[in-house]
C-alpha cells in the first residue's frame, strides 16, 4: 500500500468514528482530495481573508490565532492534531472573510479539500457535506465550553496540569505567549504555575 493510500484510509477511519461514511464518499476520499507535506510556520489561512480550503491533519499540529478585542494582537485559541479536520466555522465556503491566522508549527501532512472540491462534495454526497459541516461546528463549540467550564472549575495550576496531560509536546512545539493564551492565563500566571510543576518534579526526583 502506497503512502498516500495509507494517509487517505486514516483519514476515512477518523472520520467514521463521527458520521457515516458511504462507500461513494469513501471512493471519493481515497482519489480527490490532495496530500502534501507543509514545512513548520507555513500559513494556511492569512488574516481577513475569505476561507478557500478545507484540511484533515494527518500528522502534526495546526495553530489558530484570532485578534484580541482588548490588546487588537492575533493571540492563540485553538489547536488542531493528528486526526482532526480544520475550517472556519461559520464562514467555510461562504465567501466572507475571516479574520483569523491558521499556520502549523511542525512539519504537519495534511490532506487538502478545495473550495471546488467541497461544492463537489455539496453536490454530490449531500449527507456527508452536512456532517463535516457538523463536525467542524462541533469541534469549535466543545472547545469553547470546556474552556467556559475550565476558567470557572479550575484552578490555575489545575488548568496547565491539564494541558501538559494531553499536549505534553505542544510546550515545545510553541511559544510560552501561544500558550498562555491559550489557557486565557497572563503570562506571569503561565510562567508561574511552570515554575511551581517544574520545581515539585524536581523535588520528587531528589526524593528517590
Amino acid at each position: 500500500m502506497d503512502e498516500n493510500r495509507r494517509h487517505s484510509l486514516f483519514m476515512i477511519e477518523e472520520l467514521a468514528k463521527l458520521c457515516p461514511i458511504s462507500k461513494e464518499f469513501r471512493d471519493y476520499l481515497l482519489k480527490e482530495p490532495a496530500i502534501s507535506v507543509v514545512p513548520n510556520k507555513a500559513i494556511l489561512h492569512f488574516q481577513n481573508t475569505v476561507p478557500l480550503f478545507l484540511w484533515f491533519v494527518v500528522k502534526g499540529t495546526v495553530r489558530r490565532k484570532v485578534r484580541s478585542p482588548k490588546t487588537h494582537n492575533y493571540e492563540t485559541d485553538f489547536f488542531w492534531f493528528a486526526g482532526q479536520l480544520i475550517g472556519i466555522e461559520n464562514v467555510s465556503w461562504t465567501e466572507q472573510r475571516a479574520d483569523v491566522l491558521i499556520d502549523v508549527v511542525e512539519d504537519t501532512i495534511l490532506i487538502t479539500f478545495t473550495h471546488h472540491q467541497f461544492a463537489q462534495v455539496v453536490e454530490r454526497f449531500p449527507k456527508e457535506a452536512a456532517n463535516l459541516s457538523r463536525i467542524l461546528t462541533a469541534n469549535y463549540m466543545q472547545r469553547i465550553e470546556e474552556l467556559r467550564y475550565d476558567l470557572k472549575y479550575l484552578t490555575h495550576s489545575e488548568r496547565y496540569q491539564k494541558l501538559v496531560n494531553r499536549f505534553e509536546r505542544l510546550i515545545s512545539l510553541v511559544t510560552i505567549e501561544d500558550l498562555a493564551d491559550y489557557l486565557s492565563m497572563s503570562r506571569f500566571s503561565f510562567m508561574r504555575q511552570r515554575k511551581l510543576i517544574k520545581g515539585r518534579k524536581d523535588g520528587k526526583k531528589r526524593g528517590r
